[in-house]
């Protein structure tokens, strides 16, 4: 699956507004917004550098933290670099899954979608031997 494509493109489409949705309803939207981008970025991420992390057990620590532990501790500073703004929004989405309240939810929306959608760029300009 594309999943940065897939992804993104309905975290676009979650963080729209919509007509004759609750306050709830809007800020539920927002927030999986937030989510579907951070995954975009982490499947793509995970496929394309690190395929044996789709295989981890229970009890061997979290795929994410390890993923992007790689890309922060690499060698070439691309990498690194992507790994410290995949963290951001691993942070953002953390915060839209589980966090209580959002300062200016729009603002969070629209940044972390535009993280992920630099992250993308980023990540697909890649070559596939640097991680």
């Amino acid at each position: 699956m594309d999943w940065i494509d897939a992804y993104l493109n309905l975290a676009k489409e979650l963080a729209k507004p919509k007509a004759g949705l609750n306050h709830h309803d809007t800020e539920a939207r927002q927030r999986s917004a937030v989510s579907r981008a951070y995954y975009a970025v982490f499947l793509t991420a995970r496929d394309k550098f690190a395929p044996d992390l789709k295989f981890l057990q229970p009890g061997e620590g979290s795929s994410h933290v390890k993923l992007w532990k790689r890309f922060k501790t690499d060698s070439h500073e691309e990498l690194r670099d992507i790994g410290n703004r995949a963290s951001e929004l691993r942070e953002s989405r953390n915060k839209a899954d589980y966090g209580e309240f959002i300062t200016n939810p729009s603002h969070f929306v629209a940044d972390a979608i535009q993280n992920a959608e630099d992250l993308k760029g980023d990540i697909e300009a890649l070559p596939s031997h640097l991680a």
